[in-house]
């Protein structure tokens, strides 16, 4: 998502964006204050000067989102590319609307963010990427066990980032570095039996 941003110019387009907007929002200000003074009329120019900022800034963060959707929509590409599943992409969304939720963030309010709310984000999943990656995850998620099982120190540990056949191989590799290889080997010849 953030390479995204920087293959797409984002940054540059934002610098861009934000000159644009000054001289806009300086252009618009000349004009409130010329009319101002032509109908002596200070209240009009107050009143007129918030509303130009705001619209100014209105632009701007709806400019923001939709860079936000090119950079979400260039992270599902990507994992194409390199033939993985965009489901742990979606697991980890999933993962941060929980804890907005728990924070008392609700879709309202991204109404203000510029980020798209998390129902369009799985919508972009959903629909650039491609669902027949299952071999490549399962390979994958083999080597994640496999590196947990050598390098974790706690048993409870692997609980937390593993489940199913890749928990049982982590533990297998866990239990055989610890000398437990009667454990190890039952665990392991199960799951090549299965």
């Amino acid at each position: 998502h953030e390479l995204g941003h920087l293959d797409n110019f984002h940054i540059t387009k934002r610098i861009e964006s934000i000159n644009n907007l000054k001289t806009f929002s300086q252009i618009g200000n000349l004009s409130l204050i010329a009319s101002s003074i032509f109908s002596n009329s200070s209240e009009n120019l107050i009143q007129s000067m918030v509303l130009n900022q705001v619209g100014v800034q209105n632009y701007y963060a709806s400019f923001t989102k939709e860079q936000e959707r090119e950079a979400d929509i260039y992270a599902v590409q990507t994992l194409n590319k390199l033939n993985l599943s965009a489901k742990p992409l979606k697991k980890f969304l999933r993962i941060l609307e929980n804890k907005s939720i728990k924070k008392g963030i609700n879709q309202d309010s991204y109404k203000f963010s510029t980020h798209p709310i998390y129902e369009e984000r799985y919508e972009i999943i959903d629909n650039f990427s491609n669902n027949n990656n299952r071999k490549i995850t399962d390979n994958f998620k083999f080597i994640q066990a496999k590196l947990f099982g050598f390098t974790e120190e706690n048993e409870l540990n692997l609980n937390d980032y593993l489940e199913n056949d890749y928990y049982i191989y982590a533990n297998s590799i866990f239990l055989s570095r610890k000398g437990k290889l009667k454990e190890s080997l039952i665990m392991i010849n199960k799951l090549i039996e299965k």
